[in-house]
């Protein structure tokens, strides 16, 4: 690789850790946070690790780390704080994505696939906040980079395991792509028909994992009693309503080291908190209890630059008719197997898993089959035009997208591209944390401190209450009756409030919704007397 292009790639993650870094101080907590954080507090300064067993420890490590040893002032100082460590991840999300581009396709592609993952508005804007979903993102792309770049077989095999070890400790969902990842290590070394090695290979990858897993583990948990961590663990799956699946735990907590049975315990929470009716799923006006098969693709479809989404289909219909029969097919079939084999499946089979699960609450969840498709389709490009023609395509892609992200700078969370019409037009596919996650409470309290509205009330998915309080907030509603003058209610349950009046599913979570959020909405609507827009993410009634 050429030193321009790698001092290139250096900069383009520079530039993303400065990006996300900008969004961290100007995005409001957003509704998981708390919830991360006080693990994170937990580790960091008080009784040890006891609460939300349901995410790994890799998450709250970071955020642990950005934490002073006193707690922040507010629950906005605390998160900017606790989020000091996350836009680093998105910079190695943007250099390892960069480099493996360059490896498998060239290295112009490489340049464009930073700056397509910098520009992305959603990526950038959860690149700076406490969640799981870009760290994992972020250190599946560097394993992968290391199994391609590293010359030395057994040097790759044990970087790219710790860190893919690393992966499964910030998210469960890593797990699952194990075997995909064992093939790309052991491939090149089957392919000169050295079995053995291969296999040996593949077994460094695997237990460089499991120490770099089982590490983490031991780390977070250092401080806590292992009686702590049982009885906690068991406290949170009651409270799911899992209380058959406590038995199970207990007898792991009996035989394993707490801190190993302490992730075996979320895995029982992740698979409780996923199962149907647990949570709503929200597409196209319409909810479900039991997930949409196709929530991901269409989140993927408008989420994304535009420019973004044209480059990922038109490179699977490339794909296609490259490998018709036909002069220099066989040629072809090898270097799409080289340079888009591996990313492609990823993305596929990542792409696939979520669309079978139950949930469905944002586009979040899918961040690895968007930068893995990336990578696959750029080594198509590669594949099939010539470098003026690839090099001129790449420019267009990167101009188009960089046109939009900047007409919609200051709204990426609810960020959706022209083909809904942009973030306002959105709601009408989408309503989750695509649009509404608490980001946007600072308008909502620049609003009430105005003094024109009387007295206030806010529903929405979270309220920073502490916040809501000396902003002037008197109320949160939560049904009909509300002694207010006014009331800031979120688009999400503005929306949610619609599609239950048109749902029949007989789900426990549904009916409740429907004992408060609709009447009051019902309320709101005969009693207003204005209605003003506030930003993307609520909605000002003005009462009578």
């Amino acid at each position: 690789m050429k030193r321009r292009t790698l001092a290139i790639l250096l900069g383009l993650g520079l530039l993303a850790v400065f990006a996300a870094d900008v969004k961290r101080s100007s995005l409001w907590t957003t509704s998981d946070e708390p919830l991360h954080l006080l693990a994170a507090r937990q580790m960091k300064s008080g009784p040890g690790l006891v609460s939300n067993f349901e995410h790994p420890v890799g998450m709250k490590l970071l955020a642990a780390w950005g934490l002073p040893e006193e707690t922040g002032p507010t629950l906005l100082a605390e998160t900017q704080a606790g989020r000091k460590a996350f836009p680093w991840l998105f910079g190695v999300l943007v250099l390892s994505a960069g480099l493996l581009t360059a490896r498998l396709a060239c290295e112009a592609a490489g340049v464009a696939a930073a700056l397509l993952l910098v520009l992305d508005p959603s990526l950038r804007a959860h690149g700076a906040i406490v969640q799981t979903d870009v760290p994992m993102t972020a250190l599946l792309m560097a394993s992968a980079a290391l199994l391609v770049l590293v010359k030395r077989p057994y040097v790759a095999a044990t970087l790219a395991g710790a860190v893919y070890g690393l992966a499964a400790a910030t998210k469960f969902s890593a797990l699952p792509f194990l075997p995909v990842f064992l093939v790309a290590a052991a491939l090149p070394l089957i392919l000169e028909r050295r079995f053995a090695l291969s296999l040996k290979r593949s077994g460094i990858f695997v237990v460089a994992a499991a120490l770099a897993l089982v590490t983490a583990q031991r780390v977070a948990y250092a401080d806590t009693h292992p009686d702590r961590i049982r009885a906690a663990a068991v406290e949170q799956l009651e409270a799911w309503g899992q209380a058959d699946r406590v038995p199970r735990v207990e007898a792991r907590f009996a035989s394993l080291p707490a801190s190993i049975a302490a992730y075996s315990a979320g895995l029982e929470l992740v698979d409780a908190a996923a199962g149907p009716g647990i949570r709503f799923n929200y597409l196209f006006g319409k909810l479900s209890a039991k997930g949409f098969r196709g929530y991901f693709t269409v989140a993927l479809l408008v989420k994304l630059l535009a420019a973004t989404v044209l480059l990922l289909v038109a490179s699977l219909a490339l794909a296609v008719v490259a490998l018709r029969p036909g002069p220099g097919t066989r040629r072809r079939r090898v270097l799409l197997v080289r340079r888009a084999l591996f990313p492609g499946v990823v993305a596929a089979g990542y792409l696939g898993a979520a669309s079978l699960t139950s949930l469905n609450i944002g586009v979040r969840h899918a961040f690895p089959v968007f930068a893995f498709a990336l990578v696959a389709a750029l080594g198509v490009l590669a594949t099939t035009f010539r470098p003026r023609l690839r090099r001129r395509i790449l420019a267009a892609v990167v101009a188009l997208s960089a046109v939009e992200a900047v007409a919609y700078a200051g709204r990426e969370i609810p960020f959706g591209n022209v083909f809904v019409g942009g973030p306002s037009g959105l709601r009408r596919v989408l309503s989750d944390s695509n649009v509404d996650w608490g980001q946007d409470q600072a308008r909502v309290f620049d609003r009430v401190r105005k003094g024109d509205l009387g007295r206030v009330g806010v529903a929405s998915v979270f309220v920073d209450e502490a916040e809501a309080i000396r902003a002037g907030v008197v109320a949160r509603p939560d049904g009909p009756g509300m002694d207010l003058d006014a009331v800031i209610v979120s688009v999400h349950l503005i929306d949610v409030a619609a599609a239950l009046r048109a749902n029949h599913d007989d789900v426990e979570r549904f009916r409740w919704m429907k004992g408060w959020l609709v009447p009051m909405m019902d309320e709101l609507e005969q009693r207003k007397t204005r209605v003003e827009p506030l930003g993307d993410c609520y909605v000002v009634y003005v009462l009578r």
